[in-house]
């Protein structure tokens, strides 16, 4: 009896599959039929939504490119830290970005001072994603501004070249924390806060 209840549904789907097909192929022909019969119609409309898409693509397409590169490049040293404190690839359990600050800041408490430069690279990365002609002005990099700023010793206008040198400081940070050179480093000043505490 179970051998023919499964034959009968499994028949049954096939032919709800070919009912299926059927349709399918009857509304390409109709669609079909109807632009040939509309040609011109049919050409003002791909012609008015090419423009529109065509519009999306050339929208500051290297900006977004070199934003969700820096992005990613912090996020790949992101991945080499949370390997190096906690010995685990973190890949899996698909963290969200800022879940991995978290963690990493747990061990890593200078991480603290890029903080807010990435949250700020992050929501931009994120207004990107969810609107490609997004416009980023220097408010939307205030921190990242000072902190380059600071390091060069020369007031930056340039939103891109801000942010790519911000991601390059970060980069060069984190790599340096987890190196044996900033391990070292490192346990020194722990063990120089102590002796000056007590």
């Amino acid at each position: 009896k179970a051998d023919t209840v499964g034959k009968r549904c499994g028949e049954g789907k096939m032919k709800k599959t070919k009912v299926r097909e059927k349709i399918d192929d009857e509304i390409v022909k109709q669609l079909a039929k109807h632009i040939i019969t509309n040609k011109e119609e049919t050409l003002e409309i791909y012609l008015k939504f090419e423009k529109e898409i065509q519009k999306l693509f050339q929208s500051r397409h290297e900006f977004i490119g070199r934003v969700l590169k820096s992005h990613l490049i912090i996020e790949k040293h992101l991945n080499d830290c949370l390997l190096h404190y906690y010995g685990k690839n973190f890949e899996d359990l698909k963290l969200k970005f800022y879940q991995k600050l978290i963690l990493i800041g747990l061990n890593d408490k200078s991480l603290k001072f890029y903080l807010d430069g990435i949250k700020e690279l992050n929501n931009i990365r994120n207004k990107i994603a969810h609107k490609l002609d997004t416009k980023i002005l220097t408010n939307d990099i205030q921190f990242m501004k000072k902190y380059v700023g600071f390091i060069e010793g020369t007031k930056l206008y340039h939103v891109i070249k801000i942010i790519e040198k911000f991601a390059n400081y970060v980069c060069i940070w984190l790599s340096y924390n987890i190196s044996d050179t900033g391990i070292k480093r490192n346990l020194e000043v722990k063990e120089i806060i102590k002796s000056s505490i007590k």
